[in-house]
């Protein structure tokens, strides 16, 4: 599955083979930004795309895991066994790098890394992944992919193509069920 826009690697993506093979039901999306509002922000947009494009029940995990508390991998797994059928998407910018200006000024280090990318123009590129991990938290499924923002308007179309190729690979490997 290619993401649209000039300069694209494409969506790389793998499901284990030795994972159970299943339909997830319900899926807490987790946004693995530092920024909470930037977290909330993709957030939204996956669990808006996911239950417009398939009947599964998409959550935020700061509906599911409010931030200030502390939460161990046990704590999280049991959440999901609880409901069944249950799993979580991991989402993350793992870098971006460009030439841009952002308000006159070139970002500075302190800036997050989407906060560099929500601002980005021509030749401004980024790296970013997803994973799908059921109840146990065990990935059942991976993916990557390297994008050049020359043909993309901004932040939310780039989102947008990255949701709509992260969750038509779900649809396409049944890994959550149809409309």
């Amino acid at each position: 599955m290619l993401v649209s826009g000039c300069g694209s690697e494409g969506l790389q993506s793998q499901a284990d083979p030795n994972a159970d093979a299943r339909t997830y039901a319900t899926i807490v999306v987790l946004a693995d930004w530092r920024d909470d509002q930037w977290r909330a922000f993709v957030e939204d947009h996956f669990v808006a795309w996911l239950n417009s494009r398939s009947t599964v029940q998409a959550l935020r995990s700061t509906d599911v895991f409010p931030p200030g508390q502390t939460y161990t991998r046990d704590s999280i797994a049991a959440w999901l066994a609880e409901r069944g059928s249950a799993a979580v998407l991991i989402l993350n910018l793992t870098d971006a790098w460009g030439k841009q200006v952002i308000g006159g000024a070139a970002p500075s280090a302190a800036q997050s890394t989407a906060d560099r990318v929500s601002g980005f123009n021509r030749a401004t590129q980024a790296s970013f992944s997803a994973v799908l991990a059921d109840d146990e938290l065990t990935t059942v499924w991976q993916a990557s992919t390297v994008v050049v923002g020359e043909n993309f308007a901004n932040f939310d179309d780039l989102q947008n193509t990255l949701a709509d190729n992260v969750v038509g690979d779900l649809l396409d490997k049944e890994l959550i069920p149809q409309l």
